[in-house]
């Protein structure tokens, strides 16, 4: 609702209060909701920060894998189905030849796989209260739901969002969801509908393509397609708080790819909260990186590392 001006007679009043800002009235300015009290407060104007990582550890990877989606589970809560180093639960894509998989991250050996049909097009990729896989799939407004224990398909959803890219579990009750645009979604876990979005945006400008999707902590950690780019976003503002460039991994991926084997784009982050590490990967990539993030000493101009990094991170669509 704007501020009112009523009996300004002085110029001076007259230059504050309409210098006041003025409350957003559409969809993405609603009233505080139940979900509402689990999000932090939004993030602080002098970022983004400028991230740069070092790698820990790499673990084998599947190079027929067009990774859409990428989930951590520790060994102890997989049952100790892993070799020590917990599972992956990951989504791959491509008609035809798309799956749900169980993977142990030491060795890389698909443990077990679902196919989907072969006009479905798999995408983003969440694990429910340890016991149900969601599952999205692109052009399409509806996923499916699988047995974490046994992967066998259990049911189907319908959500709002006007495609189906990444998914990510915020809270016991909540999802988070990309559908390629500059919007995240923030989803009932148990119905499925909407309850609210944002815009992703880095110094006003909307980040498009918002792809595979990560909650570490606070924060909403996201693949931009076709840049090699991860966007860590402030999930009330929709603010980007920091980027991280990955192109040195897609690097030392391409090195160990064989002749005439495909090769694409960085997708797939999974956080393991308990041991606090963080791993990603790509579509036919075969390497999965453990990564430890950190800020990157300034090279002398703040302004000119920050239009760097815009200048690689944000998508095409929007470069000036």
């Amino acid at each position: 609702m704007e501020p009112s001006l009523v009996n300004v007679c002085i110029t001076l009043v007259f230059l504050v209060v309409t210098a006041l800002p003025v409350a957003r009235t559409d969809s993405l300015a609603k009233s505080p909701t139940s979900y509402e009290a689990s999000v932090p407060a939004a993030v602080d104007p002098s970022w983004p920060r400028i991230l740069t990582f070092e790698i820990v550890k790499s673990f084998p990877h599947d190079t027929s894998a067009f990774t859409e989606g990428l989930v951590y589970l520790s060994h102890n809560a997989s049952g100790g189905r892993s070799t020590g180093e917990g599972i992956f639960y990951e989504s791959t894509g491509m008609r035809g030849q798309s799956t749900v998989r169980e993977v142990d991250v030491a060795t890389g050996k698909v443990l077990k796989k679902v196919a989907q049909s072969p006009q479905v097009f798999s995408e983003g990729l969440t694990l429910v209260n340890n016991n149900r896989l969601l599952q999205l799939a692109w052009q399409v407004q509806t996923g499916s739901i699988y047995s974490r224990q046994t992967l066998q398909k259990i049911g189907s959803f319908r959500h709002q969002m006007t495609d189906g890219w990444g998914l990510s579990t915020y809270n016991r009750s909540l999802l988070v969801g990309s559908d390629g645009t500059s919007y995240i979604y923030f989803i009932s876990a148990t119905s499925f509908k909407t309850l609210h979005k944002v815009q992703v945006t880095d110094g006003g400008t909307p980040i498009a393509w918002i792809n595979e999707l990560e909650v570490r902590g606070n924060r909403i950690y996201a693949n931009v397609w076709q840049t090699d780019c991860v966007a860590v976003i402030d999930p009330v503002s929709g603010r980007v708080a920091a980027w991280m460039d990955l192109q040195r991994l897609r690097g030392l991926a391409a090195a160990r790819v064989k002749p005439r084997q495909e090769f694409d784009v960085l997708n797939g982050i999974a956080w393991d909260a308990q041991q606090r590490r963080l791993f990603v990967t790509g579509k036919y990539w075969p390497l999965v990186f453990q990564i430890a993030p950190k800020t990157r000493p300034a090279s002398g101009s703040r302004a000119a590392d920050l239009a760097a990094i815009r200048e690689r991170c944000h998508p095409q669509v929007y470069r000036r």
